[in-house]
């Protein structure tokens, strides 16, 4: 199209004045008229192979406007392209009538779409596994689609984490069907993590790859808040046990915690009853992607619960149920959730999938409704163990208040898998529940000094200095044009990541016809014949 392009440039006469629109998304690419041939082809050879998509209508409405500030009397629009299916405009509602910038212009077609192309496209990648666990099993799960019109294409589909590769399988698909693709590896490192799945090339390359990033802390830094220190007794020994976790404990009295910056954690396990202000904190440390474990107190309070839970946007508990150290009836598990990730390699067998419930003599009754999950649910219906989403954040909550006043729990051998299986999940942090595609804008979070740093997917690194007068938590970022993970930095502190992939609807090998091009036209208000030229016409 490149060569193509120069070669018009041969039929125009000094003076005509010439502007190059690429259809593709480059806010630094200069698209005013030029009468220098010269720099006019620099400018055609300077333009690269973009994922950023831009549609034909955004390329007409820059032409328009140019075309009806231009005093020439003769006035052409030459449209280079294969119309691939999509690449005309996204929604009907972005159309308007142009007619009046396009007035008394001239519009010549040439079909740049020679053969029928051959290309799998990687769809997406998914991340099954939720709890990350350094030298413990992680899985993943691709679609792969065959687009183009030819059977039996076959490509061989490749993970890499980290750049590099995990597994890989063949795969042969017929024309226009799709495979789901899984794959197990085992999980190497910790900090970000890096990972894809990307097939050979083919005749359209940028669709070969899919990314997903995820977060593994080093070590998992635990706060414990206590307002009787001897609750968290059981947890204390558990948590502590090197030999059994990877994590860094520190604990506060809850009269503590108003100083006391929680940022730095990655879990919190709490049993104590806050106030106003370090309920505050604790909500503000979820929604910002945290996570939070609640045990009732063992001298319960159902008022300060209930205030508690009500704070944090989540159901209120009903009351208290049976009597403590009272081991006559006591309550016991109904229902558990063994397809919850908190289960996930918990049992060898997963046909032998059972838990022995604890004997418990006094729990707090409470139902997780419709925005929770019931984990592990009691006779009475209610909820032994739930989980919550909130924020960017999760919450687990137990019924029971981890003392032998309360159950036999602690003594229980699922209590140290639970539990510390209950820390993992809530600091494994994996953002990509949303695609993002090349162009799209983002959120990012705020850094604590006036200036972001982005290391882009090629590793080139840009400093964004940061208005101090704004006062939100996050900043918009848009320039996403290349595909792969994007980091940012407050100082040399990573304070958040991105994937972003190709949109798919540029893996079509679909087109539009010159009478579907000049049904648009018509929408737009081209009242005018276009003029379809040959190759080397």
């Amino acid at each position: 199209s490149k060569q193509l392009a120069k070669e018009l440039i041969n039929n125009f006469k000094s003076g005509d004045e010439i502007a190059v629109i690429p259809i593709v998304a480059d806010p630094n690419f200069q698209t005013n008229p030029s009468s220098d041939f010269s720099l006019v082809q620099k400018l055609i050879e300077e333009i690269q192979t973009s994922s950023t998509r831009k549609t034909l209508n955004e390329a007409l409405i820059t032409a328009g406007k140019i075309l009806y500030e231009s005093k020439n009397f003769n006035k052409e629009i030459y449209l280079l392209t294969d119309l691939q299916s999509g690449s005309l405009y996204n929604q009907e509602s972005e159309l308007s009538k142009i007619s009046e910038l396009l007035k008394d212009s001239k519009l010549f077609y040439i079909d740049l779409n020679k053969k029928s192309s051959i290309n799998l496209g990687v769809d997406s990648i998914k991340l099954n596994t939720q709890i990350f666990e350094k030298n413990k099993q992680i899985n993943f799960q691709a679609s792969v689609k065959n687009y183009s019109d030819v059977n039996g294409v076959g490509s061989v589909v490749s993970l890499f984490i980290n750049n590099k590769r995990s597994a890989q399988q063949s795969i042969t698909l017929n024309s226009k069907e799709s495979k789901e693709i899984y794959f197990e590896s085992t999980l190497n490192d910790t900090g970000l993590v890096n990972a894809s799945v990307e097939l050979e090339d083919d005749d359209i390359i940028p669709d070969n790859k899919q990314f997903i990033s995820f977060y593994v802390p080093d070590k998992i830094k635990v706060l414990l808040l206590y307002d009787n220190y001897e609750d968290l007794k059981f947890v204390r020994l558990v948590l502590n046990n090197q030999v059994l976790n990877n994590f860094q404990v520190s604990e506060l009295s809850i009269l503590q915690l108003p100083s006391h910056n929680l940022q730095k954690y990655d879990a919190i396990v709490i049993a104590a009853n806050p106030v106003d202000n370090t309920i505050q904190q604790i909500k503000s440390f979820i929604d910002n992607g945290g996570g939070l474990l609640v045990f009732p107190t063992s001298n319960g309070n159902i008022n300060s619960i209930q205030n508690f839970f009500e704070r944090l946007e989540l159901p209120k508990p009903d009351g208290f149920v049976g009597k403590q150290n009272s081991i006559e009836s006591p309550a016991q598990f109904e229902k558990i959730d063994f397809n919850h990730p908190l289960f996930a390699n918990l049992f060898e067998d997963r046909s032998k999938t059972k838990l022995d419930s604890p004997e418990i003599y006094y729990y707090m009754k409470f139902n997780p409704g419709i925005r929770g999950k019931n984990i592990i649910s009691m006779f009475d219906k209610s909820s032994f163990l739930s989980e919550f989403r909130a924020g960017s954040g999760k919450v687990i909550v137990f019924n029971i208040s981890p003392v032998l006043s309360w159950s036999t729990f602690p003594l229980k051998s699922v209590f140290p898998a639970l539990l510390s299986k209950s820390i993992l999940y809530l600091a494994s942090q994996n953002k990509e529940e949303q695609n993002i595609f090349c162009g799209d804008e983002v959120f990012i979070t705020r850094p604590t000094s006036n200036q972001l740093k982005v290391i882009y997917p090629n590793e080139v690194v840009e400093l964004i200095n940061v208005d101090a007068s704004q006062n939100q938590s996050y900043i918009r970022f848009a320039n996403t044009g290349l595909i792969g993970t994007y980091r940012f930095y407050s100082g040399n502190k990573l304070i958040d990541y991105i994937s972003v992939n190709h949109d798919p609807r540029e893996s079509t090998t679909e087109y539009y016809s010159v009478s579907e091009l000049e049904n648009y036209l018509e929408n737009i208000g081209w009242e005018e014949n276009i003029i379809v030229l040959e190759d080397g016409q």
